[in-house]
C-alpha cells in the first residue's frame, strides 16, 4: 500500500517542482533555480527509498529525464554562487576583480541560453507518470514492512557515514561523499519524520547531519571558485586590471577552505560522538 504520508510527500515535490521549474524557466532567479534542484535532491531520495523497498521500481531509470533537467539547472545555480562569493569578498575587502565577475556573468548567460532551448517544453507529467509506477511497487506491501525498510535505509546510510572515521585520513573524495550522503540520508530522515510521530533521536540526527554538510558546502563552494579562479588567471586572453586583488582573493579563498575544513572537522567528530550516544547508525554491525 502507498502511505498517506508518501502520496503527501510526493505531491509536495511535484507542486515544488512544477512552481520553481516556472520561476527558473522564465527569470532564471536565483531562489528558483536553487529550489528546483533542491526538490529534484528530495525526489531522488525518494525514489533511492522506493527502490529500497521494492528493487523492481528502478529509481535511477525513472529519475533519468528529471536528472537532466537537474544538471542543466545545476550550470546556472553554480555561476550564481560564484558570483555572490565574488561580489561578497570583494565588497567586503574593496578588491577590483571586475573582470572575473564578468567571465562568470557571462558562464550565467550562456547556461541560461542552453537551458532555455533545452526545456522550456519540458513535459513535467512523468512526475504523475512515475506515482503510478510506484503506487504499483507498493501495492502489496504492508505499512509495517515500508516502515521497517525505511528505517533500515536510514540506519545503513547513517552507518555508512560512521565508517569515514575509520578512515587514517579523510581524502577529498571523502569529503565529498559525506556532503552527498549526509544530504540524502537528512531527505531520508525527512520523509520518515513527515509519515511517523516526532523522535528526538531523530531531530538531534537531522541537525548534526545539516551542520557537517553546510560546513563542507562552504568549502565546496570555495574549492569550485579557486579552481574557476586559477582556469581564468592561467588563460592568454584574461586580463587583470589589479594584480593584488587577484591575488588576495586567491588568498583569501584558500584560507577560508582551511577554516570551513576546521569548521568541519569539529562538527564531524561533535556528529559521530552523537550517533554513538543515540547508538544510531548500527546497520553495518548487524550485517
Amino acid at each position: 500500500m502507498l502511505p498517506d504520508g508518501f502520496r503527501d510527500y510526493y505531491q509536495q515535490r511535484a507542486v515544488n517542482i512544477r512552481e520553481n521549474y516556472r520561476t527558473a524557466i522564465h527569470y532564471f532567479s536565483e531562489d528558483g533555480v536553487h529550489d528546483l534542484r533542491v526538490e529534484i535532491k528530495r525526489l531522488r531520495a525518494f525514489y533511492n527509498l522506493i527502490n529500497w523497498i521494492n528493487r523492481n521500481f528502478k529509481a535511477k531509470k525513472r529519475l533519468k529525464p528529471i536528472r537532466r533537467l537537474f544538471k542543466a539547472a545545476g550550470k546556472i545555480r553554480d555561476m550564481h554562487v560564484l558570483q555572490q562569493i565574488a561580489r561578497d569578498r570583494s565588497n567586503k575587502e574593496n578588491l577590483n576583480i571586475h573582470e572575473f565577475y564578468n567571465l562568470l556573468k557571462h558562464y550565467e548567460l550562456e547556461a541560461r541560453d542552453d537551458f532555455f532551448k533545452k526545456y522550456k517544453n519540458y513535459d513535467l507529467s512523468i512526475l504523475e507518470q512515475n506515482l503510478s509506477y510506484i503506487e504499483t511497487a507498493l501495492s502489496i506491501i504492508d505499512y509495517e514492512y515500508i516502515s521497517h525498510k525505511m528505517h533500515q535505509r536510514l540506519d545503513k546510510m547513517t552507518s555508512e557515514l560512521i565508517e569515514f572515521k575509520n578512515h587514517p585520513q579523510l581524502e577529498e573524495a571523502d569529503l565529498h561523499k559525506i556532503r552527498i550522503l549526509c544530504k540524502e540520508s537528512r531527505y531520508v530522515l525527512e520523509i520518515i519524520r513527515s509519515t511517523e510521530e516526532e523522535n528526538e533521536k531523530f531531530k538531534i540526527l537531522n541537525d548534526k547531519m545539516r551542520a557537517v554538510h553546510q560546513a563542507l558546502g562552504k568549502w565546496h563552494d570555495c574549492d569550485v571558485c579557486l579552481h574557476r579562479l586559477k582556469e581564468a588567471l592561467n588563460h592568454d586572453t584574461f586580463q587583470m586590471s589589479e594584480t593584488k586583488s587577484y591575488e588576495k582573493f586567491a588568498s583569501l579563498l584558500e584560507s577560508e577552505k582551511v577554516d570551513h575544513i576546521a569548521q568541519f572537522e569539529r562538527r564531524w567528530q561533535n556528529f559521530t560522538s552523537e550517533t554513538e550516544r543515540l547508538n544510531l547508525g548500527n546497520f553495518a554491525k548487524s550485517r
